[in-house]
């Protein structure tokens, strides 16, 4: 069977983010799996820098005849070029270029991309109808429009991608929360929709950090005493304030021993807002550290050294941080809404997200019992075992072989019916 994958997930705004990290994962992961399908990568030229990257990525894993490069005019960003007529004609272009390489089933990484990039997704704009299979991270703007959907562009666009979406024939989701919110809020058909999962890179690990690592690590980031962590988006979801506000609610003594560290990209005026909520609350301005960006390597030793690593958010497709964290050998608690139980696995780590004495009552059993904190480590490291890039690839590619099944057997009942 050929298999083309649309690799645009690592090529749009995301490339450096979760979705990108995820495409290349489960490429060479489906690359590795020793099914011995023939894979190919399909690259959107507009980037040229990423599309180099990538090639670098996959050299001596895969031929280089199997990279596939098309291209389309590049100004057809959605928020910044404002030409619907060019979209299409680079839609159009980019079906009929996946259409000439004759995929048996085409992967698309990510669909929901084009909005403030030059990437180009789409299904049946052309009337040659490819099997394809699409990757579901989530569906966070439909269920929580306000944030997300405000502008009407953007409700346009990701209206758009919804109708992409219910065109394809089989959906690949990252979290079983996700294949549920699928089913239940866009009514696609049960049988398939299927949970893939997720994983992580195996760089996140147990690292026994020399002590000069630790050093520079609490000197760069300003870490005077034990710390509280919490990593992944700043956006309202994240419940980065509830996590501020909870933490403020510790009995002092235990509060001044540690300091509450977000480790996130973080722009001026959330910052300013942030640092404002800390001190109308009782905060003392070296309680709260906002790192800004942080490289993987100094992420990794924060995992490892972190007294606590705090989830907080109210809604996820999956949850990385949750698992890179356990990865890593941290005590983790988390909420317990939409995919995280999934990761968490256990009861007991987990509080209601919405609540702030949930959060700093679980916080505090955390950095006070040290049996309880022995056990949130055994938890994370049993827990860490069920996922794999390995079962994911597998998951992906059961679904895969199931969908070039179903679809030889429908083109065989057509022939038959027409003779």
């Amino acid at each position: 069977m050929r298999i083309v994958i649309d690799m645009q997930g690592a090529q749009g705004s995301s490339a450096k983010r979760g979705i990108g990290r995820y495409t290349l994962a489960l490429a060479h992961a489906l690359i590795k799996s020793g099914r011995h399908h023939e894979i190919l990568l399909a690259l959107n030229g507009a980037n040229t820098e990423l599309t180099l990257d990538i090639r670098s990525e996959f050299a001596g894993i895969l031929p280089e005849e199997n990279i596939k490069v098309w291209h389309t005019p590049k100004n057809v960003s959605e928020l910044f070029d404002g030409k619907p007529w060019l979209r299409t004609s680079a839609e159009m272009l980019r079906e009929a270029f996946l259409a000439k390489l004759q995929p048996d089933v085409l992967l698309v990484s990510s669909l929901f991309e084009g909005l403030d990039s030059s990437t180009v997704t789409s299904i049946g704009r052309l009337t040659t109808r490819i099997p394809t299979a699409v990757i579901l991270f989530d569906l966070i703007p439909y269920l929580h429009r306000l944030p997300y959907l405000q502008n009407r562009a953007i409700e346009s666009w990701y209206e758009r991608k919804l109708d992409d979406l219910r065109r394809a024939d089989a959906w690949l989701a990252i979290s079983e929360a996700t294949r549920s919110d699928a089913i239940r809020w866009l009514s696609l058909p049960r049988d398939r929709v299927v949970n893939i999962s997720s994983a992580v890179d195996d760089s996140f690990r147990v690292v026994d950090l020399a002590k000069v690592d630790i050093e520079r690590i609490r000197e760069r980031y300003r870490l005077f005493r034990p710390f509280v962590m919490y990593t992944g988006g700043i956006d309202h979801r994240k419940n980065i304030e509830g996590l501020i506000k909870a933490f403020a609610k510790l009995p002092r003594d235990t509060r001044k021993a540690h300091q509450l560290v977000i480790v996130c990209s973080i722009q001026d005026d959330s910052r300013t807002m942030l640092s404002h909520l800390a001190s109308s609350i009782g905060l003392d301005s070296d309680e709260l550290v906002l790192t800004g960006y942080v490289p993987e390597d100094d992420l990794i030793g924060l995992y490892n050294m972190c007294s606590l690593f705090v989830f907080s958010s109210t809604y996820e497709g999956f949850g990385l941080p949750v698992l890179e964290a356990m990865r890593c050998g941290a005590a983790v608690i988390s909420a317990d809404t939409s995919s995280i139980p999934e990761i968490i696995g256990w009861d007991e780590a987990m509080f209601d997200p919405r609540s702030e004495d949930s959060i700093s009552a679980k916080m505090l059993k955390a950095l006070s019992d040290d049996g309880f904190r022995s056990k949130l480590i055994e938890n994370g490291s049993r827990r860490v075992k069920s996922f794999s890039w390995k079962a994911t690839a597998a998951r992906a590619l059961d679904a895969i072989e199931e969908l070039h099944r179903s679809t030889a057997k429908k083109a065989r009942h057509h022939s038959e019916k027409s003779r």
